[in-house]
Protein backbone atom coordinates (compact mmCIF):
# COMPACT_ATOMS: atom_id res chain seq x y z
CA UNK A 1 0.00 0.00 0.00
CA UNK A 2 1.35 3.39 -0.93
CA UNK A 3 0.05 5.96 1.55
CA UNK A 4 0.44 9.65 0.69
CA UNK A 5 1.46 10.44 4.28
CA UNK A 6 3.53 9.08 7.16
CA UNK A 7 1.08 7.01 9.24
CA UNK A 8 2.99 7.70 12.47
CA UNK A 9 3.02 11.48 11.86
CA UNK A 10 0.08 12.44 9.63
CA UNK A 11 0.01 16.07 8.49
CA UNK A 12 -2.70 18.44 9.64
CA UNK A 13 -3.68 19.22 6.05
CA UNK A 14 -5.00 16.24 4.11
CA UNK A 15 -3.13 15.03 1.04
CA UNK A 16 -4.70 16.01 -2.29
CA UNK A 17 -7.66 13.85 -3.24
CA UNK A 18 -8.61 12.85 0.31
CA UNK A 19 -11.98 13.35 1.97
CA UNK A 20 -11.16 16.62 3.77
CA UNK A 21 -13.86 16.46 6.44
CA UNK A 22 -13.04 12.90 7.47
CA UNK A 23 -9.32 13.71 7.51
CA UNK A 24 -9.81 16.77 9.73
CA UNK A 25 -11.93 14.83 12.22
CA UNK A 26 -9.41 11.98 12.30
CA UNK A 27 -6.57 14.48 12.77
CA UNK A 28 -8.25 16.14 15.75
CA UNK A 29 -8.89 12.78 17.41
CA UNK A 30 -5.25 11.83 16.65
CA UNK A 31 -3.97 15.02 18.30
CA UNK A 32 -6.26 14.64 21.34
CA UNK A 33 -5.33 10.99 21.96
CA UNK A 34 -1.54 11.02 22.27
CA UNK A 35 0.40 9.08 24.90
CA UNK A 36 1.17 10.82 28.17
CA UNK A 37 4.48 10.52 30.05
CA UNK A 38 3.05 7.62 32.07
CA UNK A 39 2.13 5.58 28.96
CA UNK A 40 -1.58 6.25 29.31
CA UNK A 41 -3.66 8.21 26.83
CA UNK A 42 -3.43 11.94 27.52
CA UNK A 43 -7.01 12.76 26.51
CA UNK A 44 -9.15 13.86 29.44
CA UNK A 45 -11.86 11.34 28.59
CA UNK A 46 -9.33 8.50 28.57
CA UNK A 47 -7.57 9.75 31.72
CA UNK A 48 -10.81 9.33 33.65
CA UNK A 49 -10.89 5.66 32.70
CA UNK A 50 -7.08 5.26 32.96
CA UNK A 51 -6.88 3.86 29.43
CA UNK A 52 -3.44 2.73 28.29
CA UNK A 53 -2.28 4.20 24.98
CA UNK A 54 -3.08 3.40 22.27
CA UNK A 55 -6.67 3.78 23.35
CA UNK A 56 -9.64 2.85 21.21
CA UNK A 57 -10.00 6.44 19.96
CA UNK A 58 -6.36 6.50 18.77
CA UNK A 59 -7.11 3.44 16.65
CA UNK A 60 -10.25 5.05 15.30
CA UNK A 61 -8.23 8.11 14.27
CA UNK A 62 -5.85 5.90 12.31
CA UNK A 63 -8.71 4.15 10.58
CA UNK A 64 -10.22 7.58 9.87
CA UNK A 65 -7.06 8.56 8.00
CA UNK A 66 -7.25 5.37 5.98
CA UNK A 67 -10.92 6.00 5.24
CA UNK A 68 -10.19 9.56 4.12
CA UNK A 69 -7.56 8.28 1.71
CA UNK A 70 -9.69 5.28 0.66
CA UNK A 71 -9.57 3.79 -2.81
CA UNK A 72 -7.40 6.68 -3.98
CA UNK A 73 -4.43 4.94 -2.33
CA UNK A 74 -5.42 1.52 -3.56
CA UNK A 75 -7.13 0.34 -0.39
CA UNK A 76 -9.67 -2.35 -1.03
CA UNK A 77 -11.67 -3.05 2.11
CA UNK A 78 -13.16 -6.12 0.45
CA UNK A 79 -9.82 -7.91 0.63
CA UNK A 80 -8.67 -9.75 3.74
CA UNK A 81 -7.15 -7.35 6.25
CA UNK A 82 -3.78 -9.09 6.29
CA UNK A 83 -3.22 -8.27 2.62
CA UNK A 84 -3.33 -4.46 2.86
CA UNK A 85 -2.41 -3.63 6.43
CA UNK A 86 1.21 -4.79 6.51
CA UNK A 87 2.59 -1.25 6.69
CA UNK A 88 -0.14 0.25 8.87
CA UNK A 89 0.61 0.65 12.59
CA UNK A 90 -0.93 -2.21 14.59
CA UNK A 91 -2.72 0.12 17.00
CA UNK A 92 -4.80 1.45 14.09
CA UNK A 93 -6.30 -1.97 13.40
CA UNK A 94 -9.18 -3.63 15.21
CA UNK A 95 -7.81 -5.60 18.14
CA UNK A 96 -4.29 -4.34 17.47
CA UNK A 97 -3.70 -2.28 20.60
CA UNK A 98 -0.27 -2.67 22.20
Amino acid sequence: MNLPYDPEHPPQEPPPGCDRLLWMIAYQVHVDHQPGPDGRCGARTCRIGSFVWPCHAAGLAGRGFLGAVGAWAGLDNGRPASRWTSNVPRHWLPGGAT
